[in-house]
């Protein structure tokens, strides 16, 4: 077995990148530099930089290829080590850095083999795939998660996908033979650094031990974790999450969202998890496919600050018109929601108590929230026009295929020039059905054109 190796990254790291190539042995053609004028404000270049490192054609011979960014530093024999690692583990998918181990861990220190499967933090760092997998990875990437060339920047999340749902094992070994030094990520911006306690004593692992140990799964680590870095939610700031099965990507920028994932696809049960995550914070609930309406933060605030101490629904049925805000009136979408503080739980618990009453083929979350809502006499809210606009074709719950994008978003009625209250008429319903389709159109011609110029690089 055999492995190459290629290096991504950004011009002003190209001092770091250049002593790699040197220690590696890489000649120009491993090396690929976005210059910094080349990096757009949707941060397309993350991607594209990655796919055109791994999808080099594979020289004869080789079976693995390795592609490290830009702010790494390897350990002393790194080849050797790598070697040994391929010749145990052929066919697993390989982060070369353990970030689930960034502070000394007994459950580590006890193991005998080096290699574990990776648990909740994946690094995009140093990736380890075999070629035999490459050219399937990237045309699942960019079908299954349709804005993956378009934005957004967690490519490592995606390899890690692939792999559960191909039934491909994604590892990671300790102690790791890469270590990531940029606590400045030139993709990510970290607040606390992102390395590995555990890059040292390389020559005490055994590395032919081809033994795999379970992830590992520190629930306390990963919520300091997640409130080290949004210790500003804990305020009364509005604070934005985005709901996953990881089978769409989505670029909800310039808004700072947490990823909530429902890795077992059980819709009701990560609901209701997701509610009890959110609650000590004033949250806004959104799916993975929509399109957000323009100056979407600022317009959403100042909905909310309408109906204080409100839940409030910003997507409801797509082809129902109604002529005033709908107070208290059941939800039936859950594209785009806001909860007040400490609201979500209360929903949450009453959902886990009235779960056993509704028959397996009939558990809608949105019911289940409604029955616990009206349960509990909260007020809630159904606001227009939409904020947001529906941008799904397929449901990830539903087999059916049917519109289920709406004519009353408020960008549209912007460029109609009409307001929401006067919407419905057939001459304004005409303007908004063309503004629609157009968009629609535009969306879909986009996301082929990204697919094209992948294609071409």
């Amino acid at each position: 077995m055999k492995c190459d190796i290629k290096i991504y990254g950004i011009e002003e790291r190209s001092e770091n990148i250049l002593e790699n190539k040197k220690i590696l042995g890489l000649s120009d053609d491993d090396i690929f530099i976005a210059k910094k004028g080349r990096r757009t404000p949707k941060q397309k270049w993350p991607y594209t930089a990655c796919k055109k490192a791994f999808t080099q054609p594979i020289p004869e011979g080789v079976t693995h290829r390795l592609v490290l960014q830009d702010d790494v530093s390897l350990a002393p024999d790194f080849l050797k080590y790598l070697q040994l690692i391929i010749e145990a583990r052929p066919d697993d998918i390989i982060m070369m850095t353990a970030l689930d181990f960034r502070e000394k861990n007994e459950y580590v220190e006890s193991l005998k083999s080096p290699y574990v499967e990776v648990g909740q933090f994946v690094s995009g760092d140093a990736v380890l795939i075999p070629v035999k997998y490459i050219d399937d990875v990237f045309k699942w990437m960019e079908e299954t998660y349709p804005q993956i060339a378009i934005g957004n920047i967690h490519e490592d999340a995606a390899f890690k996908f692939y792999a559960l749902r191909h039934n491909i094992k994604c590892i990671t070994t300790v102690p790791s033979i890469v270590q990531h030094e940029g606590d400045k990520s030139s993709i990510c911006a970290y607040k606390i650094p992102m390395k590995t306690y555990y890059f040292s004593n390389w020559e005490k692992a055994n590395w032919k031990d081809s033994t795999l140990n379970k992830a590992y799964i520190n629930v306390e680590e990963f919520n300091k974790y997640i409130a080290e870095e949004n210790k500003e939610s804990e305020s009364d700031e509005i604070q934005y999450y985005v709901r996953t099965t990881g089978q769409r990507c989505f670029d909800y920028s310039p808004l700072k969202t947490i990823n909530l994932y429902d890795y077992k696809h059980k819709p009701i049960e990560s609901f209701i998890e997701q509610l009890e995550k959110i609650s000590k914070y004033n949250s806004v609930l959104l799916e993975d496919d929509l399109v957000l309406c323009k100056n979407f933060q600022e317009e959403i605030e100042k909905a909310i600050a309408k109906f204080p101490g409100h839940v409030i629904n910003f997507f409801e049925d797509p082809d129902v018109y109604e002529t005033t805000f709908l107070r208290s009136f059941p939800f039936e979408w859950n594209q785009c929601t806001y909860y007040p503080k400490g609201v979500a739980k209360q929903i949450a618990l009453q959902m886990k108590k009235l779960l056993p009453k509704f028959p397996e083929g009939q558990r809608l979350y949105s019911e289940v929230e409604n029955l616990a809502m009206f349960t509990l006499q909260i007020p809630h809210v159904i606001y227009r026009p939409f904020l947001v606009q529906h941008n799904d074709i397929k449901s990830v719950l539903q087999e059916d295929r049917h519109r289920r994008d709406t004519l009353w978003f408020k960008d549209y009625l912007d460029e109609a020039g009409i307001s929401y209250f006067e919407a419905y008429t057939p001459t304004n319903l005409k303007k908004l059905k063309d503004i629609r389709d157009k968009h629609i159109k535009e969306c879909l011609e986009e996301f082929e054109r990204d697919k094209e110029l992948l294609k071409n690089e």
